[in-house]
């Protein structure tokens, strides 16, 4: 597994005012790649050991500054995580190629890694670790220039935009769930297993100042302020657990996944039953809402993620039609409508900063196709704003045509208001 930079598709994102992207890397000791004839330059930042894995789609390794990306190297790559194997956090100089280890984590899986991520600055890069034999996880917060370290109590799966928070959910019970991925390598003994409405786990906020962790609001809470009496009766079987948490770009709200068990089936069996459901509130617990329904969701969705706009959600749902379409509802619980017509989901779409954009790696409709080669997947670039003119259209395609993006496979890509 490599970390791939694509450098020539800067042209086609930052002309359309889209992503912010980071500087081409400048050493020369980044090998092309080649394989699979890609119709874009693409460096290899990692062309060492490999087993290289960063956090999750929605969050970037590379630094504030440009100059380092963060990963994570894992032991292997062929089994599942097990409790007190080590993998490395790992360090790339974009400027000089650098690669070096700089810490350790023993909370890792091979969804997420340990959550590695940045802070607001090239001095604070956090990443989840585990005390074995305690079995207590923990957030770390690493300066790798001087080494200098702080450890705060829980671990974490996403940083307030302003840096000063940490937010997350149990990571001792994530694998009471049926999937692996999301969590740490605990031993079964050492994880807590939760009733259908437990009061002393939900979501947790890190306060990255005082060091203070606290629970902000439980499951519990969420189902009784949130939920009709008949929904509650619905919910009060099982086991539920806090799975994944979002934060809004402006800092304002907190997107919180909660699964529910239905039977005594261990995780991975394939043969356990859930319901999976969204809810919302603000940093501190206040005005909390259900943003999604678990009956919506069980007819098929997911990757969720917060639109620029920090009110509305966007997730791959089941459509009006029948098939699973990009999706939209609000922190307040909206009925789902289509982003920007029935245009199909797949993949881990996200929304550019300005608003007029969405980009994704699954195959979806005639919107925009570009081929990316032969035994790849597509990639996806959607117009969501409406006041785009043919005129800009037609001169992002002339950057497109200029540029070479898509190289021989250039009257595949389509450009379109959707």
């Amino acid at each position: 597994m490599a970390i791939f930079q694509a450098l020539s598709f800067a042209a086609i994102l930052v002309g359309c005012g889209a992503c912010e992207l980071t500087r081409a890397p400048q050493a020369e000791s980044f090998p092309s790649y080649r394989r699979f004839a890609p119709s874009v330059p693409v460096k290899i930042l990692t062309p060492g050991e490999g087993r290289i894995m960063q956090h999750f789609f929605d969050k970037s390794p590379i630094s504030p500054s440009g100059r380092w990306v963060a990963l994570l190297r894992l032991p292997y790559e062929d089994r599942r995580a097990a409790p007190g194997d080590a993998a490395d956090v790992i360090l790339v100089d974009l400027k000089t190629g650098e690669e070096r280890k700089i810490a350790e984590s023993r909370a890792w899986e091979h969804q997420v890694g340990a959550c590695v991520m940045w802070g607001t600055c090239d001095d604070e890069l956090y990443f989840n670790d585990v005390r074995v034999g305690e079995w207590e996880p923990f957030l770390v917060r690493l300066n790798p220039t001087t080494g200098e370290r702080r450890e705060f109590p829980g671990g974490a799966f996403v940083i307030s935009p302003d840096g000063t928070k940490a937010a997350g959910y149990n990571l001792k019970t994530v694998r009471r769930m049926n999937f692996y991925g999301y969590g740490a390598a605990i031993p079964p003994e050492a994880m807590p297993i939760n009733g259908a409405m437990p009061e002393d786990d939900g979501l947790f906020v890190t306060d990255l100042t005082t060091g203070r962790r606290r629970l902000v609001r439980s499951i519990a809470s969420f189902f009784r302020e949130t939920l009709t009496e008949a929904d509650r009766r619905e919910l009060s079987h099982g086991a539920s657990y806090g799975f994944q948490v979002k934060w809004s770009p402006d800092g304002e709200w907190l997107l919180f996944v909660v699964v529910q068990a239905l039977n005594d089936e261990q995780p991975g069996s394939g043969k356990s039953k859930w319901r999976r459901m969204i809810f919302s509130c603000r940093p501190d617990g206040s005005e909390p809402h259900l943003a999604l329904h678990w009956n919506i969701w069980a007819k098929g969705g997911h990757h969720l993620n917060f639109h620029p706009d920090s009110r509305t959600v966007t997730m791959n749902l089941t459509g009006p039609d029948g098939n699973l379409c990009l999706m939209k509802f609000d922190v307040y619980g909206s009925a789902p409508t289509p982003l920007c017509g029935l245009v199909r989901g797949s993949g881990h779409p996200s929304v550019s900063p300005d608003g007029r954009w969405l980009v994704t790696d699954g195959t979806l409709d005639d919107h925009l196709s570009m081929v990316a080669a032969e035994a790849g997947k597509d990639i996806h670039l959607i117009s969501l704003a409406r006041d785009l003119d043919e005129k800009y259209l037609e001169q992002l395609g002339e950057i497109v045509e200029k540029e070479g993006v898509g190289g021989s496979k250039n009257g595949s890509l389509r450009l379109s208001l959707s």
